[in-house]
């Protein structure tokens, strides 16, 4: 993506898969038009069970899950208050039991989330 002389850039709107790693690549090309090199971040695990971002799963992101659960095909309900694509770990547009699975073997109760639970 062409950003101009912006010396900063967001991406919204991306289909990021919980436990995903995703790395940035950066190249330039300066006003005489030589190109550099392409710079690759050291990436970022995308974790979103912890919804309440306390450093836990935990009863309270259970709830969360429990208030996202829609069933096959039925999409996410949109007055509970949550982001219920957190919780959609196969991307199908619901919450349902096919998530619960990857989201129980994330649970850590009252010690500390471990972003590489899927793995």
């Amino acid at each position: 993506t062409d950003v101009g002389t912006a010396m900063e850039v967001t991406a919204t709107g991306l289909s990021l898969m919980n436990g995903g790693t995703y790395t940035l690549e950066v190249r330039a090309t300066n006003g005489a038009g030589a190109v550099s090199a392409v710079g690759t971040s050291d990436g970022i695990r995308v974790f979103t069970y912890d919804a309440n971002g306390d450093g836990r799963v935990d009863s309270i992101d259970t709830d969360r899950f429990l208030a996202c659960l829609s069933g096959p095909d039925a999409g996410y309900p949109t007055n509970v208050g949550v982001d219920c694509g957190r919780f959609d770990a196969n991307r199908d547009g619901d919450v349902d039991l096919e998530d619960y699975g990857p989201f129980q073997q994330c649970l850590t109760g009252d010690q500390p989330a471990n972003p590489n639970c899927l793995d």
